[in-house]
């Protein structure tokens, strides 16, 4: 079962939120202060490559300017650029260790790039300076989920629960693990709660169909995953697994529709088209699927290509906010 999830900072509710509350500790930053302006405005226009160039040239002129280097870390993250982020925020907590915020944001770049211990680490440091956080509980869940630290994943997601009992992301987060721990009927109380809390919840939405699929109630399913399409169009996921409901009992005109709709918002999933080409080849519209076969070969060879060194492709860390489980919206 391939629950819906992610781990970007825009997917917990309220951590950019609190991230705009926090005022890093700045010692003198006298000789950055140009640089400095021209970042913030660059980040208030939403030109993150121009706001880290200029957060670059500021730590230059002040290495020691905590403001700098808290600005370049919310900057590369926004960039994606998780190591960059990391590195500035741990050459940041060198020269003040008692900044709670940007531990919790060592986390988040930890967690984005894969390196789920090292995330499990900064966030322990972040919620020893602030227990009260409930975002950083749910963050903490997420990592140890990866960490396959099922146990302690559920005693947090529990707590930020506790602490903010209409957090729908950490409802979503706790049905994820319950179906983990494979307690059907608790997941499906959790997702329940989470779109109940927020209506619009897609990836909830998502997990709540496919926990009644496992209960075999295909409408309830399908009323779920059509919930989530209407939530957020994108979800190529909620698409298909609509797709393949229809497909399972025959119904190719619907399950062709859900697939083209699934291949609107995503061309390059070969999944969507894989299943396309059976079924038109299912519904005898043998010209279609030839054409939708010769679509699938090119998009298959350009992913290999882009996969070869030669090509230069990176490793892959900065799309990890679409890879495996989301666990929030």
């Amino acid at each position: 079962m391939r629950l819906a999830a992610a781990l970007w900072l825009l997917l917990l509710p309220g951590w950019a939120q609190a991230e705009a509350a926090a005022e890093p500790p700045s010692p003198a930053c006298a000789a950055a202060q140009a640089s400095l302006a021209l970042g913030h405005a660059q980040s208030a226009a939403g030109s993150w490559a121009a706001a880290r160039a200029a957060y670059l040239s500021a730590t230059a002129e002040s290495p020691a300017c905590t403001e700098a280097l808290y600005s370049l870390g919310l900057a590369c993250r926004s960039l994606r650029l998780w190591d960059e982020a990391a590195s500035a925020y741990e050459r940041l907590l060198r020269l003040s260790p008692g900044f709670v915020d940007a531990y919790y944001n060592l986390g988040l770049a930890h967690a984005n790039a894969g390196r789920w211990l090292d995330a499990i680490d900064a966030y322990r440091l972040a919620l020893a300076g602030s227990p009260g956080f409930a975002q950083g509980h749910c963050a903490m869940a997420i990592a140890c989920r990866e960490a396959k630290q099922f146990d302690a994943a559920r005693a947090s997601a529990e707590r930020a629960i506790e602490l903010m009992p209409d957090y729908a992301g950490a409802w979503n987060v706790l049905g994820n693990l319950q179906v983990d721990l494979h307690d059907y009927d608790a997941a499906l109380a959790a997702y329940q709660k989470a779109v109940a809390l927020k209506a619009d919840y897609a990836n909830a939405w998502y997990n709540l169909g496919l926990v009644q699929q496992w209960f075999n109630r295909l409408p309830e399913a399908r009323r779920a995953w059509l919930s989530a399409t209407d939530s957020n169009p994108a979800l190529t996921d909620a698409w298909i697994a609509l797709a393949y409901s229809h497909r399972r009992q025959r119904h190719w005109d619907k399950a062709r529709y859900y697939l083209e709709k699934a291949l609107e918002g995503e061309p390059d999933s070969l999944e969507a088209r894989r299943a396309l080409v059976g079924v038109l080849k299912s519904q005898g519209r043998l010209a279609e699927a030839r054409e939708q076969q010769r679509q699938l070969d090119e998009h298959a060879r350009a992913l290999d290509l882009a996969a070869s060194p030669q090509a230069g492709r990176s490793s892959g860390l900065e799309d990890l906010d679409q890879m495996g489980d989301k666990d929030a919206p």
